[in-house]
């Protein structure tokens, strides 16, 4: 019996990646290079129920604007990373032992 061999690839056996998979890969490669080193900083919010609604909202229409899945998470992130470049004197007048 003889060594296998796998078949050799053409045009019509190659994978294509779905439009939609390409698109989770590189959100979640953009969440990646926001977060220093793949480090990621949790907590829970508790807010008034209208903001819900509000934040339901407003992620479809930036999932809409985008062309991609926008979660309340990826938004409220951009909103802080926004401020935080507003304001980079904050995070200048930090030293290490407050972080």
């Amino acid at each position: 019996m003889g060594k296998f061999t796998a078949p050799k690839k053409d045009v019509y056996s190659t994978n294509i990646q779905a439009k939609a998979e390409q698109e989770e890969q590189e959100t979640k490669t953009a969440r990646k290079t926001h977060a220093k080193d793949g480090q990621f900083y949790r907590f829970s919010l508790k807010l008034p129920i209208e903001c819900k609604t509000y934040l339901q909202e407003t992620a479809w229409r930036k999932s809409f604007e985008e062309h991609r899945n926008v979660t309340i998470t990826d938004y409220i992130t951009q909103l802080v990373i926004a401020d935080m470049e507003q304001h980079p004197e904050i995070m200048e007048g930090l030293d290490e032992l407050n972080t």
